[in-house]
């Protein structure tokens, strides 16, 4: 009786009681108008899709280090990308969208505050 008591209010918590907000989740595709945009999409891609974001930053560089045996010699190349952070609002009222960018690559996108 108790284990049924329990499935129910639990079946009715989920039917009655608001979602919880999806702040700073972490998803792999957004949708820009009828275009969807998606980890891995280029800068050029995503302006084309979306157009204009309202702010574009750096918040910084990440160093990449290559390696090479060249008989049994190893040789480090270094090389820096640039990590942007595009903001979007895509529809009045409704939440930032965040675009973070490695070396012109899209590889996060989060959601954050309803404006």
């Amino acid at each position: 009786m108790k284990v049924l008591i329990i499935f129910l209010l639990t079946i009715a918590a989920l039917i009655f009681l608001p979602p919880l907000p999806v702040h700073a989740s972490g998803d792999s595709s957004m949708q820009c108008g009828r275009s969807i945009i998606s980890l891995g999409d280029t800068m050029a891609v995503i302006e084309m899709k979306c157009g204009e974001p309202l702010a574009k930053e750096v918040i910084g560089l990440k160093d990449t280090g290559h390696y090479t045996d060249c008989e049994k010699d190893v040789f480090i190349v270094r090389e820096s990308v640039r990590i942007e952070r595009w903001t979007y609002s895509l529809s009045k009222g409704g939440f930032l969208r965040y675009l973070v960018f490695e070396g012109g690559d899209l590889v996060r996108i989060t959601t954050g505050e309803r404006l």
